[in-house]
């Protein structure tokens, strides 16, 4: 599984379509809010860093 945090809801998109174009199966694009992480946001990027299912995190500004 990749998980892939971005800024806005196009950057969301564009991840969806590129990622199903790239045949890469197991992945999850999550809209974060805006120029500051909040701390709920922190705190599921921190959840998500000691899962084992999943092998790459991706943040992207």
């Amino acid at each position: 599984m990749i998980k892939i945090y971005v800024e806005g809801k196009s950057d969301k998109i564009f991840l969806d379509l590129l990622c199903k174009n790239l045949k890469i199966d197991e992945f999850e694009t999550i809209p974060i809010g805006g120029n500051n992480l909040s701390s709920s946001d922190l705190k599921s990027i921190k959840e998500d860093i000691s899962d084992m299912r999943i092998e790459k995190i991706c943040i992207i500004f």
